[in-house]
């Protein structure tokens, strides 16, 4: 008898060995996990102008000769959209200019998100102040404001025949990391 169930296993065992299979249940289950999107950041300059306080309309800087006393302003419109759940962005400027002819002029950069009511400050000399802005859709108004008004006493000439190049100066628009307080927490597992 001992010998007849030790060759009956061997033979289970020689079958499953050789290819067989025993059925075993199981179930699937799709996640329905929907689908996942991501969100946007953009920002497109609008035409720049340059005016003089001293005449009515745009002038043509490429020709102009700006003299003590004056103040020039160049302005444009940036169209910003911020698309996200938790999206914030920093708008700052860049290679910002603080002096113009010889350090006798002032350049001062400036944003307003209220069409011009208010201006705030983009940079301070040469460094950038960012301005923060949420999800949405933005127009943001910059303006450089030169201030041709510094002349040093016993220096008057020195500001004569000078250029100032300005066309390194721009804006970047950059996303924010979000923080611990401001991402979505994982909700806490149930129990059982």
């Amino acid at each position: 008898m001992a010998k007849g169930a030790l060759a009956t296993g061997v033979g289970v065992a020689l079958l499953l060995g050789g290819g067989g299979t025993l059925a075993t249940w199981n179930a699937s289950q799709a996640a329905n996990a929907g689908t996942i999107a991501s969100g946007e950041l953009k920002m497109t300059a609008g035409t720049g102008n340059w005016a003089s306080n001293m005449t009515a309309g745009p002038i043509t800087v490429a020709s102009y000769k700006m003299v003590p006393g004056e103040k020039l302003t160049y302005s444009q419109d940036l169209a910003v959209t911020l698309i996200g759940d938790r999206i914030t962005a920093n708008l700052k400027t860049t290679d910002a200019v603080a002096k113009a002819f010889g350090s006798e002029a002032n350049i001062t950069i400036e944003y307003s998100t209220n069409n011009g009511t208010s201006w705030t400050p983009a940079a301070s000399g040469v460094t950038a102040i960012p301005l923060q802005l949420n999800a949405g859709t933005h127009t943001v108004k910059a303006r450089m404001v030169v201030d041709f008004a510094n002349l040093t006493a016993g220096n008057a000439t020195a500001s004569m025949g000078q250029q100032t190049a300005l066309s390194t100066v721009g804006f970047k628009l950059e996303q924010n990391v979000p923080t611990a307080t401001t991402a979505t927490q994982a909700p806490a597992p149930v129990a059982p």
